[in-house]
């Protein structure tokens, strides 16, 4: 798979069709300003590659504003350096592309599970 907003749009429906609510984002900045919106967010699936920032660096503003709930990281660029990056900073899961959708709607439900809430917030590069 590659990076593009259509690759965020599939995964935001298959995890819509599987019982989600999904809001997505096309870059870091925005999905800082929809995090912002709903703070009640429940998971986080972050790309490592958007347009404006990198998706650690994302990850690291929501932990520093206070979410402490599950992310889940994708990547086609998935070195070491950036599984570890990720993981260091208390992702959920790092999954690299391509992946079986099935394998990330089954990691969602684990990061889910006991978590109140099923708020989705999907976040892939333009």
């Amino acid at each position: 798979m590659e990076d593009s907003d259509e690759l965020l749009w599939v995964v935001a429906n298959i995890l819509d069709a599987a019982g989600f609510h999904v809001e997505a984002a096309l870059s870091g900045g925005e999905a800082l300003e929809e995090w912002g919106r709903h703070p009640e967010t429940a998971l986080v699936i972050l790309n490592y590659r958007l347009p404006d920032m990198s998706g650690l660096s994302v990850l690291r503003r929501l932990r520093e504003r206070g979410y402490t709930r599950p992310v889940i990281a994708i990547s086609g660029f998935g070195t070491r350096e950036v599984k570890e990056g990720f993981l260091s900073k208390g992702a959920f899961a790092f999954l690299e592309k391509p992946f079986d959708m099935h394998v990330l709607i089954g990691q969602c439900r684990m990061a889910l599970n006991g978590q109140p809430g099923v708020k989705t917030e999907a976040v892939n590069q333009a």
